[in-house]
């Protein structure tokens, strides 16, 4: 007969073998799911048609999967620890492994784009991207990453860059015409004056005059007026020129003043109204000066344009400079024309996009890219009258001085005055370019008639 010990014992004894078989085979259940889930990880990590990589915590590489391999066509083991350094491009070797450390120890995702040897000996463009790993318990175990070919986008960009610069260059070449008037305008008064100041010069020698003073004060004005000649035909020169310019300090003010120089032959033939409100108050910009002489005469000619259909009394262009809280200057181009009621305002400033029947629509386009690249932006408004209002904004950089660039451009200068042309801070009269304004230079008192050599009886001409 069993005792009651036995009796209690024996089923405690099954029960506990019986948990402990089924903890077991739970156990076992969930190792081979593990193992099975672990072994479809590695397959898709094989697999993947993407090359994948990863860390230990000493940045040694332990694992490259087989993409890696057949791109690179190493071995794992050439490749394990930091041999896989040996297949990027000499040039970028250093920058990437420094690139690679400074995340690595810092323990932040990484970007890197670098070139990379591929099995046939060909460096490709890669983009490699990492980041941490961490085990079960939340400690750091190192990197894992994985590198996408982009050569091809690579090359994309380098086309779309250089399209981007020949539509830049065939703009300015489109509106050389145009601009050929305001130069031959331009060219026209300092020409004028050297000849009759040389000619005043010559009929003081016929007549014997040796008053060295006197002939000094005329030639110093015959090679002003030649210094100013020089200065028109190297500025458009430079406007048209293919060829990387490099920023310098601005004053926004004096580009704005030199646009409506350039444009005053034109906004005469089209009998426009021209008036700038300029403040006096605004910090120096970084900038390129001839990108934002592009910006301003292809929003300024959009203007004309746009005020083709009007009475010539009420085609008016206002030019506005202002400062938009503390970091931005903003350049306003308003006119009286059209407006905005028949323009597609999400396609405005795209490539090929226009209104005119005879626009190329990259002049907007242009005009953006190149707001963009000084760090602004640029977009239109419908005036609350009629017309429209094209602005955009530079941001505002330290600068120590102007350059002498920006200041022998400035055509604020007594030797660059625009009859005509309403240059104002702060004033709101305007006035009308003229048939027959146009830039002064200094010509000599004594200057007459040229083809004569006679001095003109009362003086011809004025002094700055």
């Amino acid at each position: 007969m069993m005792s009651l010990g036995e009796a209690i014992g024996l089923p405690l004894i099954v029960a506990g073998i019986a948990a402990g078989w089924m903890l077991e085979r739970g156990r076992r259940r969930r190792a081979e799911a593990e193992a099975r889930e672990h072994e479809a990880q590695r397959a898709i990590v094989n697999e993947a048609p993407v090359m994948i990589w990863r860390t230990r915590v000493d940045m040694g590489c332990d694992f490259v999967n087989p993409w890696w391999l057949s791109f690179t066509g190493r071995t794992l083991d050439e490749e394990l620890g930091n041999g896989w350094l040996e297949g990027v491009h000499p040039e970028d070797r250093a920058a990437t492994f420094t690139a690679y450390a400074t995340a690595f120890d810092a323990r932040v995702p990484c970007r890197m784009e670098y070139r990379l040897r591929r099995f046939d000996g060909a460096y490709r463009w890669v983009l490699d991207l990492g980041t941490p790993r961490f085990d079960a318990i939340g400690d750091f175990a190192g990197y894992i990453g994985c590198c996408f070919d982009i050569t091809d986008w690579k090359e994309a960009e380098h086309a779309l860059e250089d399209a981007r610069a020949e539509i830049t260059r065939v703009s300015r070449l489109t509106a050389l015409g145009e601009y050929a008037a305001a130069l031959s305008h331009e060219l026209r008064q300092p020409l004028a004056a050297m000849i009759m100041n040389a000619g005043a010069g010559l009929s003081l020698i016929d007549q014997g005059v040796r008053d060295r003073e006197t002939l000094r004060e005329v030639f110093q004005d015959v090679v002003r007026a030649g210094h100013r000649a020089e200065e028109v035909i190297s500025r458009n020169r430079e406007l048209f020129r293919h060829q990387e310019l490099q920023p310098s300090a601005l004053d926004i003010n004096a580009v704005v003043g030199e646009v409506v120089v350039l444009s005053a032959a034109r906004l005469r033939e089209r009998r426009v109204t021209v008036e700038t409100q300029l403040a006096d108050d605004l910090p120096i910009v970084i900038g390129d000066r001839i990108e934002l002489l592009q910006v301003l005469l292809n929003l300024v000619g959009n203007a004309i344009d746009a005020m083709e259909e009007m009475r010539p009394s009420e085609r008016r262009i206002t030019i506005t400079t202002s400062r938009l809280h503390q970091s931005d200057v903003v350049v306003g181009v308003k006119d009286c024309g059209i407006g905005l009621a028949a323009v597609d305002m999400q396609r405005l400033f795209k490539l090929s996009y226009t209104t005119k029947p005879a626009g190329t629509g990259v002049g907007l386009s242009v005009s953006r890219s190149i707001v963009h690249a000084h760090g602004g932006r640029i977009w239109a408004s419908q005036n609350p009258d009629r017309g429209a209002t094209f602005s955009f904004t530079l941001p505002v950089r330290e600068a120590r001085a102007l350059p002498p660039e920006s200041a022998a451009h400035d055509v604020q200068g007594p030797l660059s005055t625009i009859e005509g042309v309403a240059d104002q801070r702060g004033a709101d009269e305007r006035v009308e370019a003229g048939p027959s304004s146009g830039m002064t230079t200094p010509v000599h008192p004594l200057a007459g008639d040229a083809a004569t050599g006679s001095p003109s009886p009362g003086g011809g001409g004025r002094r700055p």
